[in-house]
Parts: C-alpha cells; sequence; structure tokens
C-alpha cells in the first residue's frame, strides 16, 4: 500500500496538469457566442466594427476604427505598421509587437492598467482589438479626453461617449 505522504505529491501533480490544461478564455464565449450585430457608437458616429464584442464584465473593441471617427490621421507604413498623427503628437503602432508609443520613446501605451483582469489584446489585419479598459488609458495617454464605454449585452450595443 503506498503511504499518504508519497500520495500527497501525486495529487498535486494531477491537479496541477488540469488546472494547466483548462482554457478558461474559451468558457467566457461560451456564454454568449452570439456576435452578429453588435452595435458601436462612438461620440454619435455608428460604426462597423465586425471584432466587437461584448462580455458581462467588458467588452473589446477595434482600436484603428475608434481612432479614425475621433479624427486621428492613420498612414500605413506596411501591413504592420501605422504613423497615427493625434493633433501634433506623432504615434506608432505596431501590430507585430502590439505595440503603441509616441515617437521618440519606448513606453507601450497597450499594457493591462493597474488592477486590471480582462486585458485583450489581439492584432488583426491592419487593426487591433482591445478590452475597454486598455483601449481608454490608450486614448487618454494619446491625448484624448476621459472617455466612458458603456455596453448592454441584451441589446448587442457598445456607446462609446467623452466624459465632458
Amino acid at each position: 500500500m503506498i503511504e499518504k505522504t508519497k500520495l500527497i505529491p501525486v495529487i498535486l501533480l494531477v491537479f496541477v496538469i488540469f488546472l494547466s490544461s483548462c482554457n478558461f478564455e474559451s468558457n467566457i464565449e461560451e456564454k454568449n457566442t452570439d456576435y452578429s450585430g453588435v452595435v458601436v457608437v462612438v461620440e454619435g458616429v455608428k460604426i462597423a466594427d465586425e471584432n466587437a464584442r461584448i462580455y458581462d464584465d467588458c467588452c473589446r473593441l477595434s482600436f484603428v476604427k475608434v481612432l479614425s471617427v475621433l479624427g486621428a490621421e492613420i498612414n500605413w507604413k506596411t501591413s504592420e505598421l501605422a504613423c497615427v498623427k493625434i493633433s501634433n503628437r506623432q504615434f506608432e503602432l505596431d501590430l507585430k509587437s502590439k505595440t503603441y508609443q509616441e515617437c521618440g520613446t519606448t513606453y507601450n501605451f497597450l499594457i493591462p492598467a493597474p488592477g486590471t483582469t480582462t486585458f485583450f489584446c489581439e492584432s488583426i489585419e491592419k487593426d487591433i482589438v482591445l478590452d475597454d479598459i486598455t483601449l481608454r488609458c490608450a486614448l487618454k495617454w494619446s491625448g484624448y479626453s476621459d472617455y466612458i464605454i458603456t455596453s448592454n449585452v441584451e441589446n448587442k450595443l457598445i456607446m462609446f461617449n467623452s466624459r465632458g
């Protein structure tokens, strides 16, 4: 018979293997898998965002589409690298490395805000999809005013408006 003290490490190992094989992200998506028809309204302008997603505790939006509606000039150098001009400031958006930084600096604005539990950052063709908190922070650091992003799961609606 196996001693109890030798059995505990084996049980812990099985438990760790089980946890590492779980895909918690897919569990979130299974609750709300019909994303067709999600409406995104940015400062009163309805935009087509097929990448928009709404969850119980967060939403995801296309960063480049939001920047465009807010008046940023976006010039693509390559399919993965864009120069973004906002007022008199220049930024570089690199989809491959998932970075958005002011030219001449090395600080990446696409990092999770302190205390964030819903961080999401995914590169797609000539855009990057961000969770609402990361998107708000990146816009604020870019010089835009603070925004309120509200979402309604039942109506599949994401509203994006400035506080002021």
